[in-house]
């Protein structure tokens, strides 16, 4: 028997401190692949949710998280990223790195620097693996890379100002909690 290398269910939510209905909900909207017990979820998968849940927490409404995240695995699959991996979580690789350069993006904390630059130019990444083959390419369908990292950038600037506005609220929240709340326990 094979030993489990992640987290079951039950210890994913324990740790995330969340019921499992409500990580089952993130999972659907999110269309993240439920793993099974014989598994295990990997570190880099409870990172990915913290992040969806601290998101949440802002009050950054799903359809938002979602919409980032399919530009997100989009920029990648552009640059190629997904060929270089055989992991079907292949876009969540870099979530536990502890780096938080600028060039990361917000929800897989993949580092976009060393393939887009400032300057527009991009360096796609070596192609490692087969596709089913496409009928029209990328480019030929609309699918340029920069006008992708455009709405992506786009779409960070939507969720950074909401949770800008929201700060406020939750610092309050806090310490309101520390104050009134807890004394009364």
């Amino acid at each position: 028997m094979a030993k489990r290398s992640g987290m079951t269910l039950s210890e994913l939510c324990a740790s995330l401190h969340r019921g499992p209905h409500y990580i089952r909900h993130l999972q659907q909207g999110l269309g993240l692949p439920m793993i099974p017990s014989s598994e295990g979820y990997p570190r880099a998968y409870r990172v990915f949710l913290d992040r969806i849940i601290y998101l949440r927490v802002f009050g950054v409404p799903l359809d938002d998280i979602v919409a980032l995240f399919a530009i997100e695995k989009k920029l990648m699959q552009l640059l190629k990223v997904d060929t270089s991996a055989s992991s079907p979580l292949w876009y969540l690789a870099a979530c536990e790195s502890e780096d938080a350069s600028p060039n990361r993006l917000l929800l897989t904390n993949f580092d976009a620097g060393p393939w887009i630059r400032e300057d527009g130019t991009v360096q796609y990444s070596l192609d490692f693996g087969a596709r089913a083959p496409e009928l029209f390419k990328s480019a030929e369908m609309g699918e340029d890379i920069m006008n992708v990292f455009t709405l992506y950038r786009e779409q960070v600037a939507a969720v950074s100002r909401r949770l800008r506005d929201e700060r406020h609220v939750v610092r309050d929240a806090l310490e309101w909690v520390t104050s009134a709340a807890l004394r009364k326990t």
